[in-house]
């Protein structure tokens, strides 16, 4: 009941009062509210951490395999019996260049799971040194999942000797453009640029392709090497002309040899017997090939005709004529 004699300051004030009480309050139940969930989850995680030890974590899976709530032991039997990617998965190694193909299994190439290391890998999830890093792992892994890569061992001795022998098929010598003989013909043989299997960068791509138990396709990794001569068109033409007629050496004028001739004449197909091919490298690494006659072999050719080119030396005389007195 309102008394007419009390003032209205008196009313607002206890009207204000009764405001604050009641925020009072609801702040009070808010702040129990928040002590009660973080107590709640406090023992939620303590109870879990208790109930997980020595077991893998909820969420947790092994390439798609649910490890989560098993001890390392019985993680690492279950992955063994249902991943059997190694000796049944396929890995497609191929050569762009040659189009050439090999279908090989991982255990081939020396890959295998390693499933107590996997179980291992498993376990340590959400196990981390730091006890806040390891609560937010937990609540992620629990709430979104996680998928832990397995742990594979690489004999690289098995992968080294098959690609080795893959590597035979493949690899081809550089080759520079040459210029061959048949008889008087002039030959032309092509460059050929160098290719070779890079085996240990071809391991490393076959082991990251196979980390995700997943068949795959995988290029041979090549090196190469190019050719320090491409073309040896102007050399073979020059060749060409050498051989399209007799070369033939005159004696200076006026001069015969024992047998009176007074040059010789050698066929195209004895000059293509002395002619050599001789390739030069600059400093710069460019190559060249240069045409010549080989000087040992117009030594060889030209000794026999020496005995006949010797000039006979003889003693000065005179001849006296009777018959002009001189």
């Amino acid at each position: 009941m309102i008394n007419p004699s009390t003032p209205p300051s008196v009313y607002a004030h206890k009207a204000n009062h009764r405001k604050l009480s009641r925020l009072e309050e609801v702040l009070g139940g808010v702040f129990l509210g928040l002590v009660l969930f973080f107590i709640s989850l406090l023992l939620l995680y303590g109870g879990m951490q208790i109930w997980y030890v020595g077991r893998i974590l909820p969420g947790v899976s092994l390439a798609g395999t649910a490890v989560d709530g098993l001890s390392a032991s019985e993680a690492a039997n279950k992955i063994s019996s249902q991943i059997d990617f190694t000796n049944n998965g396929h890995l497609l190694v191929y050569d762009e260049h040659s189009q050439k193909n090999w279908q090989l299994t991982p255990a081939q190439l020396g890959l295998l799971l390693d499933p107590d290391a996997s179980a291992q890998a498993a376990m340590r999830v959400g196990r981390s040194a730091n006890p806040l890093v390891s609560f937010v792992e937990q609540v992620e892994t629990w709430i979104t999942g996680r998928d832990v890569a397995p742990v594979m061992v690489f004999d690289q001795r098995l992968g080294y000797a098959l690609l080795s022998q893959i590597a035979s098929q493949v690899d081809q010598p550089v080759k520079n453009a040459g210029i061959a003989l048949n008889g008087s013909e002039v030959q032309v043989t092509t460059s050929q640029p160098g290719r070779k299997v890079d085996i240990p960068a071809t391991l490393e791509l076959i082991r990251g392709k196979a980390q995700g138990l997943q068949d795959a396709a995988i290029p041979l990794v090549i090196k190469e090497e190019a050719p320090t001569l491409l073309d040896v068109t102007t050399q073979a033409n020059q060749a060409r002309q050498l051989l399209s007629r007799p070369l033939v050496l005159t004696l200076p004028e006026g001069q015969n040899d024992a047998d009176g001739a007074a040059s010789y004449q050698i066929e195209p197909d004895v000059l293509a017997h002395m002619i050599s091919f001789d390739t030069i490298t600059s400093a710069g690494g460019k190559a060249d090939l240069k045409v010549s006659l080989s000087s040992q072999s117009l030594l060889a050719y030209l000794s026999p005709l020496a005995p006949k080119l010797q000039a006979q030396k003889e003693n000065a005389r005179f001849t006296f004529n009777d018959s002009t007195g001189q």
